[in-house]
């Protein structure tokens, strides 16, 4: 599941619990709130995360992608390694 999809149902979730408590907008019990926010903190920084290891792992293949293509063209040319 898609850290963004999570991060959406978790504040919807949130603003269920409120109006099942009678809350009216913005005006949701404290203790709620906080531990929701911190549901959504939690799920954000593992968005992070991941977004962070995927573009690391891109530019790993891209590096070696591009080691390669040098190589190969070097060969090509005749130039020595």
């Amino acid at each position: 599941m898609g850290g963004w999809s999570k991060l959406t149902r978790l504040a919807s979730r949130w603003v269920v619990e409120c109006r099942l408590r009678g809350a009216g907008d913005g005006d949701c019990p404290r203790q709620t709130g906080t531990r929701s926010a911190t549901r959504l903190h939690t799920v954000l920084l593992d968005v992070v995360k991941l977004t962070e290891h995927a573009d690391n792992a891109m530019k790993f293949l891209s590096d070696m992608f591009s080691a390669r293509h040098y190589k190969l063209a070097a060969l090509t040319v005749g130039v020595p390694d």
